[in-house]
């Protein structure tokens, strides 16, 4: 993580992290015939605008910020534990972003009112994730990636 920040003088500050981080998983249970291998890659970046000054004889401090990160996971199944034979594999893809707003003001030295509002948007999708499967393995199992419902269609199905 590389934290970046710069004085604004009476305009406040600017402040930015920038985020790189990677996972690997390997896991060889037997007893749950769990075979994997899963890599996980996360880069981000966090720039916020913080004002702290006074309000009516108060102090306050209004943060502004916008959040995005980009995860990217890759999980292989393997037959055995000598991870010789993939199975199966996966790839996910999610992509995140979020504008934040949040305004504390001191009512007293001890008592902190505090307002806080957020829009998060995965951009193209309807649910959490994006994914992309497939099945390696010709041992006529069905494919893992998803397929579109046909109920309720004129003609096609009930």
């Amino acid at each position: 993580n590389l934290l970046v920040k710069t004085v604004l003088g009476s305009l406040g500050r600017l402040d930015g992290n920038l985020i790189y981080g990677r996972r690997e998983v390997t896991s060889n249970y037997a007893s749950f015939a769990s075979f994997t291998k899963i890599d996980i890659d996360t880069v981000g970046a966090t720039p916020r605008y913080i004002l702290d000054r006074k309000l009516f004889g108060f102090d306050n401090k209004l943060t502004v910020g916008f959040d995005f990160y980009q995860d990217k996971l890759d999980k292989d199944t393997f037959a055995d534990r000598s991870q010789a034979a993939r199975t199966y594999e996966a790839d996910l893809k999610r992509q995140t972003m979020g504008l934040y707003a949040r305004d504390e003001f001191s009512v007293l030295k001890d008592l902190i009112l505090a307002r806080t509002s957020s829009w998060p948007w995965a951009p193209g999708r309807k649910g959490p994730t994006s994914t992309a499967a497939r099945r390696t393995s010709g041992r006529g199992r069905r494919s893992s990636t998803p397929r579109r419902s046909t109920r309720g269609r004129p003609g096609r199905g009930r």
